[in-house]
């Protein structure tokens, strides 16, 4: 975690803790995605919110080259009633066709 004044900025890797499961199914060009939302706990509780979110799959080490999930991913800063911003966790969809693999997600958080 880095701070600076009052805005923090936190880097972290997790795992998504379940695996990608058949919900929330989706038909998109003929193939069908199915959408899967984990809640990240954040490292430490923001004061206000979070301000901008990023998070992307890691793939496996460089020496091994196995193929990866295509995926979609996707973050929400916004408290689930839709109103103010999450100060705790982060909200992140991960959106595939294959399921049955846990996502380990690259996270950079910047709030304040």
């Amino acid at each position: 975690m880095i701070k600076i004044g009052d805005i923090y900025q936190m880097d972290f890797l997790i795992s998504g803790g379940a695996p990608v499961g058949a919900y929330n199914p989706s038909v998109v060009g003929g193939l069908t995605y199915y959408t899967h939302y984990y809640k990240l706990a954040l490292p430490m509780a923001l004061p206000n919110g979070i301000m901008v979110a990023l998070a992307n799959i890691i793939g496996d080490r460089f020496g091994n080259q196995n193929p990866g999930y295509n995926a979609d991913v996707k973050t929400c800063r916004d408290n689930d009633n839709g109103t103010g911003l999450l100060t705790t966790y982060l909200t992140v969809s991960v959106k595939a066709v294959q399921t049955g693999w846990i996502p380990y997600l690259n996270v950079r958080v910047v709030g304040y």
